[in-house]
């Protein structure tokens, strides 16, 4: 029965454009672990937003993922993840529709992982 249901469940995630199962039970690393919540989560938000674990690998500013799954990655519950994702979108670096979620600015969702800000490219000149 858990197995049907399982099942059931994860080709449901990748046959919309979801992660691939691997990625979806991976666990968190430990920098993630000592995080907030809100940090865990924007760190896996750019991590993926850049390509990471996709079939294809390209960047895209929209990823259709569930905040259910999300939670199941980042070991949160459902009502942890949309507390963080809700304070990322007050933060002006994620929009959030039903089953995706939206990178609107990538340079304030680094800041939300606690990232110290790019130092401007040198001219080769």
């Amino acid at each position: 029965m858990l197995a049907g249901a399982t099942s059931g469940v994860l080709g449901t995630a990748t046959s919309i454009g979801g992660p691939p199962m691997a990625l979806v039970w991976q666990r968190s690393t430990g920098a993630e672990l000592r995080g907030t919540m809100s940090t865990r989560v924007a760190k896996r938000l750019r991590m993926l937003s850049l390509g990471w674990g996709w079939r294809d690998a390209s960047p895209s500013p929209r990823l259709a993922l569930s905040q259910d799954v999300l939670a199941r990655m980042l070991g949160g519950s459902r009502s942890s993840i949309n507390k963080a994702l809700q304070e990322l979108q007050d933060r002006g670096a994620v929009r959030l529709s039903y089953g995706a979620i939206e990178i609107v600015d990538l340079q304030r969702l680094a800041a939300a992982c606690g990232d110290p800000p790019a130092a401007p490219a040198a001219d080769a000149a």
